[in-house]
């Protein structure tokens, strides 16, 4: 192929194309948002030369609601989003985080992937719910630093999802449930109820716990990570310690 001095349009067979890699953030609070949080939020990484929508903080609803409410608008009104970021108000987000959500899921063909946090208790042990190989299993699984894990269901907290994937599943998305199932019940926070819902449509996500999240603690001031991330400190019975 030759390039002349006339003015002309070339396409080059064996050069990358361009991809979409626009995101859209979503943020739901009951009106706090943690300024350490806050803080991380301004330092993320986002690929360069694509457009960022956000972050979208949504004030005041439960947040099921927000969720369903806030990724519904961008689902229909928003095609040019690639992407959906979900970030909650009490996290810490590292600052290379959503490059190395984005790697995984491209390289994974993961549908959605989640940075690994866990809750705001002594010993607690990262989001990462149910063996993929069995999609009848729900039960949190160990936390392997730098690994990515194949699993069931996700967190929130820090979460991408491929904008496309919510076409294929039917609505309601997020909702808190509650069932009885041979007699004893069974709860599902909004994050597990979509993946549950999700995996019926052969949908497919994964715990990237070399993205390690912090969960902060506002009125005690200490931010929690998850035991072995080698990451900041963790709370346990004998008192505070090297994650």
């Amino acid at each position: 192929m030759n390039i002349t001095e006339e003015p002309s349009v070339i396409e080059f067979s064996d050069v990358k194309k361009y991809e979409n890699l626009s995101i859209a953030t979503v943020v739901p609070t009951r009106g706090f948002v943690c300024a350490e949080a806050a803080a991380s939020w301004v330092k993320l990484q986002y690929p360069m030369n694509h457009k960022r929508m956000g972050p979208v903080i949504i004030r005041g609803h439960a947040v099921d609601d927000a969720y369903e409410t806030a990724i519904g608008l961008i689902v229909e009104k928003h095609p040019e989003y690639a992407y959906i970021l979900t970030l909650e108000d009490d996290c810490l987000i590292p600052t290379m985080g959503v490059l190395e959500l984005l790697k995984v899921m491209r390289e994974g063909g993961y549908d959605g992937v989640s940075g690994a946090y866990i809750r705001k208790e002594a010993g607690g042990r990262a989001h990462i719910y149910g063996n993929a190989e069995d999609p009848n299993d729900w039960s949190i699984q160990d936390f392997q630093k730098g690994k990515v894990i194949p699993c069931n269901g996700i967190p929130m907290g820090m979460s991408l999802y491929k904008r496309d994937m919510f076409l294929d599943i039917p609505r309601p998305w997020f909702k808190n449930e509650h069932q009885m199932v041979e007699g004893s019940v069974q709860r599902y926070s909004q994050d597990l109820y979509f993946c549950k819902k999700a995996q019926a449509y052969g949908k497919k996500f994964a715990v990237h716990c070399g993205v390690v999240v912090g969960h902060v603690d506002s009125e005690t001031g200490i931010t929690y990570f998850p035991a072995g991330a080698g990451v900041g400190k963790i709370v346990t019975k004998d008192g505070i310690q090297d994650a």
